[in-house]
């Protein structure tokens, strides 16, 4: 039996590094346990250097967290050109429209990349990173 999975196993992930720092960033968020506890672990890295920005345990992996962990980044050491997310619903909206970090990127003139649903590989730089 043939599937469409089957087709798609033989190709080779495409590899993909910007070509300086700051480029491009990637923000996911991974679940931590610390003493039976879960938490959420923000990992802000760059693309090209995969040196980690920003790495905080919050309660909650919300809109807010993100913005305020961009905000204090920013202000300290500068933005980037680009910032690749997966689909959470940090990144985007619920319904249709323009979620509040896609206004707060779009006002600071960076570009918002997402993944495809369902495809943690793009970014994987930050998916690698284990707690």
């Amino acid at each position: 039996r043939f599937s469409l999975l089957a087709c798609y196993a033989s190709e080779k992930p495409k590899r993909f590094s910007t070509s300086k720092p700051n480029e491009m960033w990637q923000i996911d968020f991974k679940i931590v346990d610390v003493d039976g506890v879960r938490y959420n672990l923000l990992l802000i890295i760059d693309d090209h250097s995969r040196f980690i920005l920003h790495a905080g345990i919050y309660k909650e992996a919300t809109t807010d967290v993100v913005i305020s962990a961009l905000e204090e980044y920013f202000e300290k050491h500068g933005t980037s050109k680009k910032i690749l997310t997966d689909n959470g619903t940090q990144f985007i909206p619920a319904k249709s429209g323009i979620s509040r970090f896609q206004k707060f990127l779009m006002e600071r003139k960076i570009l918002h990349i997402k993944t495809s649903i369902r495809h943690p590989q793009t970014i994987g730089k930050v998916e690698r990173i284990s707690p």
